[in-house]
């Protein structure tokens, strides 16, 4: 009876710097060398196809196991971070992903812990809050037990960030009134991850601790914005058809909304230029 299964002829076999190549007569399969040397392989051999299929699978682990190698030793990971990047490249199972990674889990070369905790404390000495950092390591698969343990906690009690947060976002502000300022500067302090009740004491805190000539600098900054803003304001109202007194009401509440109060913006619009 005719044998119709196919077979291959092993051409040559090359060591190289990354493995070892072996050649049939239509193709080359590299293969990790403890891959060769767990195998009966030499030039001249006939193999079947499950031998060929073999061989490719020892070929993608090969592939695999350089892929990890490659991506931890420009980077670090977590567990879950590395495990999508390997299920997306080459689609392996979750019981392979961690057969795979147990050596480098077991060496430390993954560590979940202990990278939560460099994590958290880079992101707090960068002016990052509780709240998002958090966030970002559930993302990235830290366990609660981990995000929240005893060192993690004591790590989020350094807010020594805020501070120079404030007056650099102070700073960038300028053009606003005091309290469209800390309104700004508490929503870029929440949007780090900073809770509510610590963002309202820093910022209090900060203004409070303002000298007399800040104080002053910040009033005269003051009325030359209610000035300018009391202006354009203006100028954009009196293209509109509607009665004098509205225009006035339309006026103040606007000027309201940027942060000035009542009493200097009739003073303004009193002492002001401003009629058609």
């Amino acid at each position: 009876m005719k044998n119709n299964r196919k077979e291959y002829v092993i051409v040559d076999i090359k060591r190289k710097k990354n493995g070892v190549v072996i050649l049939l007569s239509d193709e080359e399969i590299l293969i990790s060398l403890d891959a060769y040397v767990s195998s009966y392989l030499y030039p001249g051999k006939v193999i079947q196809e499950e031998e060929r299929q073999q061989l490719l699978r020892s070929k993608n682990d090969k592939a695999v196991q350089d892929y990890i190698s490659k991506l931890l030793s420009s980077h670090r990971y977590t567990y879950q971070t590395i495990k999508e990047k390997l299920q997306n490249r080459y689609g392996i199972s979750d019981h392979k992903v961690l057969v795979l990674l147990t050596p480098y889990i077991e060496n430390k070369i993954i560590d979940d812990h202990s990278y939560c905790l460099d994590y958290i404390e880079a992101k707090v000495q960068a002016g990052y809050g509780r709240n998002y950092i958090q966030q970002q390591l559930q993302k990235k698969g830290i366990l609660k037990k981990d995000y929240e343990c005893k060192e993690a906690l004591a790590l989020y009690e350094d807010t020594s960030s805020i501070t120079p947060l404030i007056e650099k976002l102070n700073q960038s502000h300028r053009n606003k009134t005091i309290q469209k300022r800390k309104e700004s500067i508490y929503q870029s302090l929440i949007r780090r991850g900073f809770s509510s009740s610590l963002v309202q004491k820093e910022i209090e805190s900060f203004y409070a601790l303002q000298s007399e000539e800040e104080k002053e600098a910040d009033e005269r900054n003051r009325a030359l914005l209610l000035k300018k803003e009391c202006q354009k304001c203006y100028n954009s109202l009196s293209r509109k058809s509607v009665p004098e007194e509205k225009k006035k009401n339309l006026l103040i509440q606007k000027l309201l909304n940027k942060g000035f109060r009542y009493e200097e913006i009739l003073k303004e619009i009193t002492e002001g230029d401003y009629h058609d």
